[in-house]
């Protein structure tokens, strides 16, 4: 095999090595987060944060409920056991519980919209969570096949950087600094085949004592791109 179809063999592992690197560093990115998981997770914080909050609200209400009840029926245990005989100390009571009792109607109505938005905090949580729950399962699949792409990514670099190590072991240190030259030309794509008289990679006709060397395996680069030229 002549040193130019060397080179062009070389560059096909180039091509693939560098191909493999390109989407390893997509894997390898792909498995640091999800940004939908984030966001479901964000959202079923933020429902089970707005639950207890109206649930401690609820809770507070209640109690504070519960002791206003308890005091107004101290009150009228006290104005009607009939042991008060001061006119003044009865208005006085029967004031404190008519106070009581605006209170208490007040409390009762915040209490109620404090139920109704637990039972909506509820419904809004279940859901959020529910979406969760759902989008962690399908990371967890996602991050699996991921982690079985990476292992085959590199399994497969390992053996192409062995590969063109024998392959460069084929090539003469002149040709191989040949290869490097026209590898910075071509932007990482040193040897370019020749079809129907074109070059491949920029699609310039090439002349055709040059295309009948390349043929005979002679060293010929590409008066456009500057590429080494191969046959297929």
């Amino acid at each position: 095999m002549s040193q130019v179809r060397q080179l062009y063999q070389l560059q096909l592992i180039d091509s693939e090595i560098a191909e493999k690197k390109s989407r390893l560093q997509d894997v390898l990115r792909a498995k640091k987060a999800d940004e939908a998981v984030k966001t479901a997770q964000q959202q079923a914080t933020a429902a089970a944060q707005e639950l207890r909050q109206w649930s401690s609200s609820q809770r507070n209400l209640e109690l504070e409920l519960a002791g206003l009840s308890a005091k107004s029926a101290s009150s009228e245990q006290r104005m009607y056991a009939g042991n008060i005989k001061n006119p003044k100390e009865l208005e006085d009571l029967q004031h404190e519980l008519e106070s009581l009792g605006r209170r208490a109607g007040a409390l009762e109505d915040e209490t109620l919209k404090a139920m109704l938005m637990v039972e909506e905090a509820e419904r809004a949580f279940e859901q959020a969570d529910g979406v969760r729950e759902q989008e962690e399962a399908a990371w967890a699949t996602r991050l699996q096949l991921l982690q079985t792409e990476q292992l085959k990514l590199a399994t497969r670099l390992n053996e192409l950087l062995a590969t063109r190590e024998e392959q460069v072991g084929r090539i003469s240190p002149e040709m191989l600094a040949t290869y490097q030259a026209a590898k910075k030309r071509g932007v990482g794509v040193a040897v370019a085949t020749l079809s129907e008289g074109r070059c491949q990679a920029c699609k310039v006709t090439v002349p055709t004592r040059k295309g009948k060397a390349v043929e005979e395996g002679r060293l010929e680069h590409c008066g456009s791109c500057g590429r080494i030229l191969s046959m297929p």
